[in-house]
């Protein structure tokens, strides 16, 4: 079991899913991390996460925490692996509230690009996530061990430097949806001095998730920034950030920002992505205005209201004209930055002012929370429902909250006579007899006679007795009550006195901490307790170091590590004792005893194989010893470790450059399937895995030359051929349109490729041009499907192809080698079937030609025209910075 303390950007992230997902859970801000359960720990319902299962559950269940509690720092590893849970389950569609829409290979290679630095694979289908490590299944709980055991240091490659963590990839299209912006009263000074940087100032408006004041950042007129969103691409004349959410903001089209129809951009927790858009917004912003309202791109030019273009200055000289909704429009646009800094400075308190002096604002400017009924207007009042814009339905949209309540304003009575002068009221009258008081007042003078011998519960029996007594005056009962007070008073003031006296005469640790603790908890003046209870710290603090020193002396010689341990949870007892000076004398102790049973085990231990070595590290690890203790051992152990496993490696790789296409795969599948340790087994299998891919796509590069070179001679371009573009695909410059066509058909009856054979060819046949139906060429395999069936042919198992024009039967017939013929789909016209018969027959002889074993030379490049960013996959030339989303580190 692990358990982990959140830290503060985890804290914002999962109490905002447990808000979305509306469960009653009350966090402690724990994980709790169990086999494939990631638990957040409540007070009473905890919410369980089951990675197996892909259940999300919430139960009363009370985990017993026995194990330390590790504090998460910012940037850890454990974050990334901790936020994989929002878009694992999020996909499920088992969290309501969050949407994934990228398809499961893409979120598994998202998944695999974050969980690559800890070396650990994901398998995320439909059914469950699991996780894996050199080939072996591990659970949830160990993928978070090696992220927090995972160091942040940079390995090199090889005289190249790999990539910063590029974090989770977000696709840069801002969202539709309906928020609440609340609006304080700011001046125009307060707005211009609280700055974000980066052109971004502070404005009235606060965020709909923390209830922060947003920044806004304004482009200038005609170099609006453009952004895409779900309805299509926009430009943008303003937009809004929260520097604590790291949310953006940005009013729709022809909307104000206080409308609530808006368009987000959230990046949670990925402070790097956030800090860059800050930027890139800021560098394209200037402190400036716009009197542009948002627009779409394609409507640029087209029906513009104008409705900011009208000067500040106009308005205000005609300000008793305009009505409540212009006025409060006006009041919104001044704020959202429609009308010069000067302008607005001089004249922001004229609008102000005439709009307090209105009755009946179209949105309430003061209300935080507004109530979920109001009143009813009198029927026949003439004022009417008025919403804020002109012309259409339109306004705040306020936030639904479930513990918002009416408020109800009590009225205040009204006094109709004046008020009668008030009389004394006395609890009780007595209905005794004057003869019956003074019989009473006999007994009770007898009795307080011996107050002085009366222990406190016979004064609290003879309290009890006057309570119930009818037969004395009140003037009386309430005497004798005050002389009881007073008395149990001097009782227990003397019973403390004489505690606190116990205390400073006591040889007892124990004993003076049990009387202090009762002090402190008594009801007295503060300059009494301090007198008192001085002397008894002064007291405890000697005794403490008295008791200490008794222990250090009896000591023994010679410490096993179990008395150790059992000597400094009693000292720990003694939190007043300095234990610094004997501080070295315990450490001294432990290291001598750890340090023997060390020296023993490394003379007693195996250590001629790896596996031997193995063994040894661990037993010495599971002891408990000392980290500085064992640190020298283990580097000489990993030391040994790492030299054999060198070795094994070179032996099986030699230089990897080198190697063909099987020798590559079969040092993978060896490497695989050794053991070796996790940092070096991962750098081999990633520099085969780089070999083998650059083969395969130099190879598949040229195969497709060669197509494309014989049929430009004898045949008509194909928009129904689709060549690989394998150089794109490998370095992520490949559109969705591109590929789309070959991607389907790929996904539809090319699934049983090897994992580096690349198609050449695809041939769509399909009715509506999808990809459906056809025939895939790969240097391997022959795949073709029609209408009911899919096959696939081995290409060393074609013995020969043969074409017919006729007009009953036409076709490109593929003879088998065990005598079977079989159909394959064209898409040529029958004038260029003869022609396109031959050249796919010398083409496959070409292939059969070619062993399996072939060695393609490579030539990498260092350097590329066109790049495609690592954080959105926004294709662009030139720079290293990304003009979509910020990104720095593209080259």
């Amino acid at each position: 079991m692990i358990v982990l303390k959140t830290n503060r950007e985890l804290d914002m992230t999962f109490d905002r899913l447990i808000k979305t997902m509306g469960v009653p859970v009350e966090w402690t801000k724990h994980f709790v991390v169990i086999g494939d359960y990631l638990i957040l720990q409540g007070r009473v319902r905890s919410l369980f996460f089951n990675f197996e299962s892909k259940k999300v559950i919430t139960n009363v269940v009370d985990i017993p925490i026995t194990e330390d509690v590790v504090q998460i720092e910012d940037g850890n590893k454990v974050c990334n692996v901790l936020n994989l849970v929002l878009y694992a389950f999020g996909k499920w569609g088992v969290i309501h509230g969050i949407k994934v829409e990228k398809d499961y290979a893409q979120v598994n290679a998202l998944f695999e690009s974050v969980l690559r630095e800890i070396h650990v694979e994901p398998g995320y289908t439909r059914e469950n996530f699991r996780f894996y490590r050199d080939n072996l299944r591990i659970n949830y709980e160990d993928v978070v061990q090696i992220a927090l055991e995972s160091t942040e240091e940079k390995i090199e490659d090889e005289g190249e430097e790999e990539e910063a963590s590029q974090g989770l990839w977000h696709n840069l299209v801002w969202k539709k949806r309906m928020s609440s912006f609340i609006k304080t009263e700011t001046t125009f000074e307060e707005r211009q001095a609280g700055r974000l940087g980066n052109n971004f100032y502070m404005v009235g408006y606060q965020c709909p998730i923390c209830r922060e004041n947003l920044h806004m950042v304004v482009f200038p007129e005609g170099k609006e920034f453009k952004i895409e969103t779900e309805e299509g691409r926009v430009l943008l004349a303003r937009a809004y950030t929260c520097e604590h959410c790291h949310c953006f903001y940005t009013p729709r089209p022809k909307k104000l920002l206080i409308e609530g129809d808006v368009y987000d951009m959230e990046f949670l927790n990925d402070l790097r992505a956030y800090g860059d858009y800050v930027e890139l917004l800021g560098n394209h912003g200037d402190r400036v205005s716009n009197y542009n309202f948002n627009e779409f791109e394609s409507e640029r030019g087209q029906n513009s209201s104008g409705e900011g273009k009208a000067a500040i200055e106009n308005l205000c000289d005609s300000i008793e004209d305009l009505s409540r909704e212009e006025l409060f429009r006006l009041e919104n646009m001044i704020e959202e930055g429609f009308y010069p800094g000067e302008s607005v400075k001089a004249l922001e308190s004229t609008v102000l002012r005439a709009s307090s002096t209105r009755k009946g604002n179209p949105l309430p400017r003061e209300e935080k929370h507004p109530v979920k009924e109001s009143p009813k207007k009198p029927e026949g009042s003439g004022e009417k429902e008025i919403s804020a814009g002109t012309g259409e339905k339109r306004g705040v949209v306020w936030e639904e909250k479930e513990d918002v309540e009416e408020v109800k304003i009590p009225k205040e009575p009204q006094q109709v006579n004046p008020p009668e002068e008030e009389k004394e009221e006395i609890p009780y009258e007595t209905k005794a007899t004057p003869g019956e008081q003074a019989a009473a007042k006999r007994r009770y003078d007898a009795k307080f006679g011996v107050l002085d011998r009366l222990s406190i519960p016979q004064m609290k029996e003879l309290r009890s007795q006057l309570e119930k007594e009818t037969k004395l005056s009140w003037e009386d009962r309430k005497d004798y009550l005050d002389r009881i007070t007073k008395k149990e008073q001097e009782k227990k003031l003397n019973h403390i006195r004489q505690r606190a006296i116990e205390g400073q005469s006591s040889s007892n640790y124990g004993q003076i901490m049990k009387i202090i603790k009762e002090l402190e908890g008594e009801e007295l003046p503060l300059d009494l307790k301090e007198e008192l209870l001085t002397p008894l710290y002064q007291r405890r603090k000697t005794q403490a170091e008295t008791e200490v020193a008794k222990l250090m002396a009896n000591m023994p010689k010679t410490l096993e590590r179990a008395g150790y341990e059992k000597l400094k949870k009693k000292l720990s007892g003694y939190p007043e004792a300095d234990l610094s000076v004997y501080e070295e004398k315990l450490m001294a102790a432990r290291e001598q005893a750890e340090g023997n049973e060390i020296a023993s085990m490394m003379r007693h231990a195996r250590t001629g194989s790896r596996q031997d070595l193995s063994d040894l590290a661990e037993r010495l690890q599971s002891r408990g010893f000392a980290e500085e203790l064992i640190a020298p051992h283990l580097e000489k152990i990993n030391a040994r470790i790492r030299q054999m496993d060198e070795e094994a490696i070179d032996k099986i790789c030699g230089n990897p450059m080198s190697l063909t296409e099987e020798e590559a795969k079969q040092a993978i599948e060896k490497i695989k399937n050794g053991m070796f340790l996790p940092e070096l087994k991962t750098h081999a299998l990633e520099m085969l895995n780089k070999r083998l891919v650059k083969i395969k796509t130099d190879e598949c590069e040229l195969l497709v030359s060669k197509l494309q070179f014989a049929m430009t001679e004898k045949m008509r371009q194909n928009p129904r051929h689709h060549f690989y573009p394998a150089r794109k695909v490998m370095m992520q410059e490949c559109t969705k349109e591109e590929l789309s066509e070959i991607q389907y058909a790929l996904d539809t009856y090319g699934t049983n490729r090897g994992i580096f054979e690349y198609p050449i060819l695809v041939v769509d046949t399909s009715r509506n041009e999808s990809g459906k139906e056809g025939m895939i060429l790969t240097p391997e395999h022959l795949f073709y499907h029609t209408m009911m069936n899919a096959y696939d042919i081995p290409i060393w198992d074609i013995k020969g192809l043969k074409t017919s024009t006729g007009l009953l039967n036409s076709g490109i017939f593929v003879e088998l080698k065990n005598g079977t013929k079989a159909k394959i789909p064209y898409a040529v016209e029958r004038s260029e079937l003869k022609a396109w018969g031959v050249i796919l027959r010398d083409f496959i002889r070409y292939l059969q030609e070619k062993p399996d074993s072939r060695n393609v030379s490579y030539l990498a490049k260092d350097k590329h025209e066109t790049i495609c960013c690592f954080r959105c996959g926004y294709t662009y030339k030139g720079g290293n910075i990304c003009p979509k989303c910020g990104y720095k580190m593209n080259q």
